[in-house]
């Protein structure tokens, strides 16, 4: 991982599945990660926030990719 976000997160799982839902399609995503930073009060809700941005960044390739047929 080169984001920013790599000094803060080890990575363990990140899972996606695509699925037909009606005229589109559904993409669940699930991150999996350890928090490097202490305090766990203070840094918890912030590495949270870092990983939702992870993974709207990958929904967004994800459908820009499924669009373009890629």
């Amino acid at each position: 991982d080169t984001s920013p976000y790599a000094m803060w997160l080890a990575y363990d799982r990140l899972t996606y599945r695509v699925d037909p839902a009606g005229d589109g399609t559904r993409l669940t995503v699930s991150l999996d990660y350890d928090r490097l930073l202490a305090p766990a009060w203070f840094f918890g809700p912030a590495t949270k926030g870092a990983g939702h941005l992870a993974m709207d960044v990958l929904a967004r390739d994800v459908k820009t990719r499924a669009e373009a047929g890629i």
